[in-house]
C-alpha cells in the first residue's frame, strides 16, 4: 500500500484530473546497477517502461501521459496516441526534464494536477495509484518514498504548484503538525 507525505492542503472541489510524467533515461544507460552490458540491459528497462505506462493508462483520473525520453532514437519505443504524448529532452538532467514535462502536461490540460512517476515501476497498481492520487489531490504536493525511504517513487504537483524536488527534505526538515498544513505556493 503506497503511504504519502503531503504539503499544503487544497479545498475538495480541486480538479480531479492528472497528467503523468514520466521521465526516462536513455534505455541503453538505464538500469546501471543490474550487471550486464548496455544491449542487455536495454530490453529490460523497456520492458519496465512499457509495464509502467500501461499502468498509468488504465488509471481513471489520469488524462495524458507525457514520457520524457532522453535519447530520441528511443521514442519509438511506445506508440504516441491520443493520450500517450513522447517528448523529447536530450541533454537535460532528471529536474529540467520533468520541469519540461510538466509543462507540457499543463499546457495540454489547463488546470490538470502533475504526477511525476519513475520509468522503473513495473509493478504499479493502478487502484493503488488512483487511491493515492484521490488523497494527494487535496494537498499542493505530496510524494511517495521509495521502499528504502531514502528517495520518491511518486511526486504529485496539483493545480498551479511547482513541482519541487526538494519537497521530501523540506517535509521531513519540517516539525510534524507543518507537514501537512503549510499553504500552497
Amino acid at each position: 500500500m503506497m503511504t504519502c507525505s503531503c504539503e499544503g492542503w487544497l479545498p475538495t472541489d480541486a480538479a480531479d484530473m492528472w497528467c503523468a510524467i514520466v521521465p526516462q533515461k536513455a534505455l541503453a544507460r538505464a538500469k546501471s546497477r543490474i550487471a550486464l552490458l548496455a544491449a542487455p540491459r536495454r530490453d529490460p528497462a523497456a520492458a519496465m517502461l512499457r509495464d509502467t505506462v500501461s499502468a498509468l493508462e488504465v488509471t481513471p483520473a489520469i488524462g495524458h501521459v507525457f514520457v520524457v525520453w532522453d535519447d530520441d532514437a528511443d521514442m519509438g519505443e511506445l506508440p504516441e496516441t491520443e493520450t500517450l504524448h513522447p517528448l523529447a529532452a536530450t541533454g537535460l538532467d532528471l529536474n529540467h526534464s520533468v520541469e519540461l514535462g510538466a509543462a507540457r502536461a499543463r499546457r495540454a490540460m489547463p488546470g490538470s494536477h502533475v504526477v511525476v512517476v519513475p520509468s522503473d515501476l513495473p509493478a504499479l497498481d493502478p487502484t493503488e495509484l488512483a487511491t493515492f492520487l484521490d488523497r494527494a489531490g487535496r494537498f499542493c504536493r505530496a510524494f511517495v518514498p521509495d521502499a528504502d525511504k531514502d528517495g520518491t517513487s511518486v511526486l504529485t504537483a496539483t493545480g498551479h504548484s511547482p513541482l519541487r524536488a526538494s519537497l521530501r527534505r523540506e517535509l521531513a526538515d519540517a516539525p510534524p503538525g507543518l507537514r501537512r498544513a503549510r499553504a500552497c505556493e
